[in-house]
């Protein structure tokens, strides 16, 4: 009997040990079970004007330094002071120390128009040069030192403004600066300055030169970047192209040639004609910038010509002054398309493509990781809609905030804008680490900054503004099997 007895409360104390156990797992598995709601909200793509930096149009400001001449920060703010821009090509000709070195006021002078202009907010497209009267010949140094020993100096002050400095254009020489009509336009001078000016220009500047032509003597190579090589300081990575001919004829005023080159030839000299050059830019500015100036009314700068031209190149900065009969013609073109910007006039259209322009698409929950993982990760599609890539970098931000609490959670995306190509969608993804945030309803924000500026990035959706970003919807989450009611 006894022994009976102590079987029965054996096999009860085994039941209850059990029972608890099982009720533990269950009670473990309820409480790590995430059910995860998406309230998707995102706001329509708009036509706006974002006014992004790094892109779009620019006006020309030029300075003539001189022992006489008197610059404060004051007057350079005003002459670079409007609304219409991000972008100044800044022009600061030295012809007047074309045989010597430059003073120490003429360097001071060059940090007070830098300065003036950095106060202003506005990012800089730099040209140092020696003419403005299509004489370089005669104003430009009678040596190459003396241009070198120029590059040395006016590089202690540029590399100072490195957040401010975008793009440094040409190799100083040349009518207007342009690498044309200059003693030093041979291939060994040429490429003897440019790779001066690389070495003593910090690599975060980007440098440029007037043709495809002139990257492939420099560089000694046909090829164009790939991924890999992309944004790595070398010098073929950080040289794009400025071409102030831009649909001017069939050849971009001397631009373009008459033939084809061969990309196996060891000889980098040759120019191809117009298509086999646009291929070229269309590669090589997927990670290096190009811009200049549309001139000359014909019919290569006709609207519809000029929107596959400027996408083809990857265009993302041009001069808004010149050339004022091709501004004034796209400005009373019609863009015609199936999409937001039917019926837009064609100068706002192409306002609003120049460079980088991103447009968040859609964004989910990836369930990949299994109902009852401790993490989840939100995949957001965002569409660059713009003539080209960003080229500088950008961090991006997804940001929880609760609803009830108001406690933010920041999750950085481990993504680089810069590869976001044009006119494409990409997918990135962000890893939610659920334990931490907690149970809760919770709005999403997206978010994009400029390192360099500490300037937040607009998206090209509505409702693209607020203390935390872009608004996308909200997310809610619960643990267990079913939301309360």
């Amino acid at each position: 009997m006894k022994k009976n007895t102590t079987r029965l409360l054996t096999f009860f104390l085994f039941l209850s040990v059990l029972i608890l156990i099982i009720s533990g797992i269950f009670y473990y598995i309820f409480m790590h079970h995430y059910l995860l709601q998406v309230h998707s909200e995102i706001g329509a793509e708009t036509t706006a004007s974002l006014q992004n930096p790094y892109e779009g149009w620019y006006h020309i400001k030029g300075y003539i330094l001189s022992e006489e001449e008197v610059f404060t920060k004051e007057n350079v703010m005003a002459d670079t002071d409007d609304e219409d821009t991000r972008l100044v090509l800044l022009e600061i000709n030295l012809k007047n120390y074309k045989d010597t070195a430059l003073s120490d006021k003429a360097l001071n002078d060059i940090a007070t128009i830098l300065d003036g202009i950095e106060e202003n907010q506005k990012q800089i497209i730099l040209r140092f040069l020696y003419d403005w009267d299509g004489k370089a010949k005669q104003s430009e140094p009678s040596s190459i030192e003396q241009i070198m020993s120029h590059m040395d100096q006016v590089a202690t002050v540029v590399n100072e403004h490195v957040d401010s400095i975008y793009i440094m254009q040409g190799i100083f020489v040349g009518d207007c600066g342009e690498m044309h009509d200059s003693i030093y336009m041979d291939n060994d001078s040429m490429t003897t300055l440019a790779k001066h000016l690389a070495e003593v220009i910090d690599p975060s500047i980007f440098l440029s030169v007037r043709t495809p032509q002139h990257y492939r003597i420099i560089n000694e190579t046909y090829d164009t970047l790939t991924a890999s090589d992309a944004f790595q300081d070398t010098l073929a990575s950080r040289m794009g192209l400025f071409n102030d001919g831009m649909m001017g004829s069939v050849y971009d005023l001397g631009t373009y040639g008459d033939g084809t080159f061969d990309p196996n030839s060891t000889d980098y000299t040759m120019k191809g004609n117009r298509e086999q050059e646009l291929q070229f830019q269309n590669a090589l500015c997927t990670y290096v910038p190009n811009g200049g100036e549309a001139i000359l009314d014909n019919s290569y700068n006709d609207f519809e010509n000029a929107i596959i031209d400027l996408n083809t190149m990857h265009v993302s900065y041009l001069n808004i002054d010149y050339d004022a009969a091709v501004m004034d013609k796209w400005r009373q073109s019609t863009y015609i398309g199936d999409d937001i910007w039917n019926g837009s006039n064609g100068l706002d259209y192409i306002a609003s493509h120049l460079g980088y322009r991103f447009v968040i698409q859609d964004w989910d929950i990836d369930s990949s990781r299994g109902s009852f993982s401790r993490t989840a990760d939100l995949t957001i599609a965002i569409q660059n809609n713009g003539f080209s890539n960003a080229y500088r970098p950008m961090d991006l931000t997804c940001t929880l905030v609760d609803t009830e609490s108001g406690d933010i959670t920041e999750l950085p995306v481990d993504t680089d804008p810069r590869f976001f190509p044009a006119g494409e969608t990409t997918e990135v993804s962000v890893t939610l680490p659920l334990n931490e945030i907690g149970e809760g309803t919770y709005d999403v924000y997206l978010s994009l900054y400029d390192p360099a500026t500490d300037e937040e990035i607009l998206f090209a959706n509505e409702n693209n503004q607020s203390a935390y970003g872009c608004s996308i919807g909200s997310l809610s989450i619960a643990s267990g099997f079913t939301f309360e009611k």
